[in-house]
């Protein structure tokens, strides 16, 4: 597992960002396919990309439309990648006015992704309160670093409370 810290600054305060890869081989699965992502329905959406989205969880996020802020929420993405190579994880959110502002955009190190390998991207943020009472779409992608090929990508309509 690769671990790398991040601090963003979002508007004027400040999301820590911890990012971690975990690869697992999965071609066990042989001809059964890849089943069906679980929970993977409103208000996640996926906005597209040439991989395999596997599963999506937000863990300390009840599921309900709301996020609050200064609270830390740990983002896992499994993904069955496409093309071999290095990735970029990327965050950005996205207003209703359709303003959208990147807040993660990083080089994940050592990360040469293979197909066949599920891999699974963890990271943990914190939304700001200078976003309490948005609603606001938080897309989520992660990017071939080389040639910018999207492998997988999530949005997820939220309110700030």
């Amino acid at each position: 597992m690769y671990k790398v810290l991040v601090l963003l600054a979002i508007f004027v305060g400040v999301a820590n960002c911890y990012v971690a890869i975990e690869r697992k081989d999965i071609s066990v699965l042989g001809g059964i396919g890849i089943p069906e992502i679980p929970g993977f329905k409103p208000p996640f959406r996926d906005c597209g990309g040439a991989g395999t989205l596997i599963d999506v969880r937000i863990i300390g996020w009840d599921g309900d439309e709301y996020f609050t802020p200064g609270q830390l929420y740990t983002y896992e993405l499994t993904f069955m990648p496409s093309t071999a190579g290095p990735v970029s994880l990327k965050q950005e959110y996205c207003f209703n006015g359709g303003f959208c502002m990147g807040i993660i955009d990083v080089d994940l190190p050592i990360s040469n992704v293979q197909p066949g390998f599920a891999t699974t991207v963890r990271f943990s943020f914190t939304p700001n309160d200078i976003l309490s009472g948005q609603s606001i779409e938080l897309k989520t992608s992660i990017v071939h670093s080389t040639n910018l090929l999207v492998e997988v990508c999530v949005a997820l309509e939220i309110k700030i409370r």
